[in-house]
């Protein structure tokens, strides 16, 4: 009796199609990676393109910043310089003051000075003016205190000292004494006139 095996030729179809889904699996592998490494290549072109203007933003922002620093240190050298110059606008302007307050103070005390009594240091602190001299009498001192608490630009002249001294068989008082000065008072501008104006008659 002869048997028939059905199920070999299943068998032979089943490793033909095994042998046809090996024979297309390695042909589409290759084709995936590389189109993967095109996209890994064209990706990598864009990052590193992107990376570039990144770059290139950067150092345009650093150049702006090293000029701007620039602009900040001449704009401080120029505040510093402007500075230095009103302060030698104020100096010079304290200065004229001062030499004119100088010259009227020792006009003023050379005027009241009596005879017999010479100076010998003047000081002024701003304010007060400390008068050093020497005189033959106390008299002739308190006359000179008495004319310069006369004038207008003299307060409250005191006497701090008057001791004796001998020189050469010469005696003399050496005198010191203190007053504050008061300044001129500035004039008030004057108001301007007013034009008169004139009616015409219609």
């Amino acid at each position: 009796m002869i048997r028939i095996n059905l199920l070999k030729p299943e068998k032979k179809e089943s490793a033909v199609f095994e042998r046809t889904e090996r024979e297309k699996t390695p042909a589409t592998l290759p084709l995936f990676f590389f189109s993967v490494v095109v996209i890994a290549i064209v990706l990598l072109f864009f990052q590193k393109n992107s990376f570039k203007r990144q770059n290139n933003f950067l150092q345009v922002a650093q150049e702006e910043k090293n000029s701007l620093k620039e602009v900040e240190t001449t704009l401080d050298q120029v505040e510093k310089q402007i500075a230095t110059i009103i302060k030698k606008i104020d100096l010079i302007n304290q200065l004229k003051l001062n030499q004119d307050t100088a010259v009227r103070i020792m006009d003023e005390l050379s005027k009241n000075l009596p005879s017999w009594i010479s100076l010998i240091e003047t000081n002024f602190d701003g304010k007060v003016v400390r008068i050093k001299g020497k005189a033959l009498t106390n008299k002739l001192i308190a006359d000179y205190l008495y004319n310069l608490d006369k004038t207008t630009y003299f307060r409250n002249v005191n006497l701090v000292s008057s001791i004796q001294r001998v020189m050469q068989d010469s005696r003399f008082y050496e005198f010191l004494m203190n007053a504050t000065y008061v300044p001129p008072l500035k004039p008030k501008p004057e108001p301007p006139e007013k034009k008169e104006t004139k009616k015409v008659k219609t």
